[in-house]
């Protein structure tokens, strides 16, 4: 996964214990060259940081413990990624300048990432969250 790609990555192990990881040398990257910006900006750089720490909590947060095998890859990718960005978006509101920065950071992301921009100021975002979290564990049992 660290091929530059990913900002950070949640994972439960065989073991069942779970785990965040931060790609330090991509948030950097993303940090140092963001387009608006050609020197380095620390304050972006941290709160990039928390963006990613944040999405991949959210991650966690939709984890069912199970292998989630019986999922449609480009469904469960759309679906999760955008729930998790959506809460990380929704989380760093209150940052002032710096959201608008995360908020153009999201817009350069793939389809499923972005679409997170549509749906972090839903007053029903948590029971989204819940109710994906929900229909993972059911699909799992069906098949």
């Amino acid at each position: 996964y660290d091929d530059g790609k990913y900002l950070g990555l949640y994972r439960r192990n065989k073991d069942n214990t779970r785990e965040i990881i931060l790609f330090e040398d991509a948030i950097k990257l993303e940090a140092t060259y963001c387009e608006e910006y050609a020197v380095y900006d620390n304050e972006y750089l941290e709160n990039l940081i928390w963006k990613v720490i944040i999405h991949e909590y959210a991650h966690a947060m939709m984890d069912t413990l199970q292998d989630d095998k019986s999922q449609d890859p480009k469904l469960y990718k759309y679906r999760e990624e955008s729930l998790a960005n959506a809460f990380a978006l929704r989380t760093l509101k209150s940052e002032g300048n710096y959201f608008g920065k995360i908020k153009k950071f999201v817009e350069s992301q793939s389809e499923e990432y972005k679409h997170g921009l549509d749906l972090y100021e839903r007053e029903d975002l948590f029971k989204m969250m819940e109710f994906w979290r929900e229909m993972k564990i059911l699909v799992d049992k069906i098949f």
